[in-house]
């Protein structure tokens, strides 16, 4: 499956926000205005939507060591440790930044770890 990732703009906010809707998780890398606000040439969101699910990514110009995904936002769905794994795989990344440390707890740090 080929996934396209558009550069995220102020005006994508209200066809993305049923994706955010409701979602528990209080760090501000998964709050969607933030993700807009902080847009510049070291912090260039991109989205995806796939399967009623949207992911986040984050390039830069003048760091490219900061290259990274967020979790995937989808409602009622957790993504396991092997899902997210392959999903940066698939998109050509290799790093998840802003893990919530509820989200290892649930998922258990030894198969976080087997896959990260």
């Amino acid at each position: 499956m080929t996934t396209e990732l558009k550069p995220l703009k102020p005006s994508d906010y209200h066809q993305l926000k049923r994706f955010v809707k409701g979602q528990s998780n209080k760090l501000a890398a998964y709050s969607l205005p933030s993700i807009i606000v902080w847009s510049n040439d070291i912090y260039r969101p991109f989205y995806a939507t796939e399967d009623n699910t949207l992911i986040f990514c984050i390039e830069s110009i003048k760091r490219p060591d900061y290259r990274h995904l967020i979790l995937p936002f989808s409602s009622g769905r957790e993504f396991p440790p092997r899902d997210l794994h392959n999903l940066a795989i698939r998109l050509g990344f290799t790093e998840y930044w802003f893990i919530p440390e509820d989200y290892i707890e649930r998922q258990g740090s030894p198969e976080v770890e087997s896959y990260f």
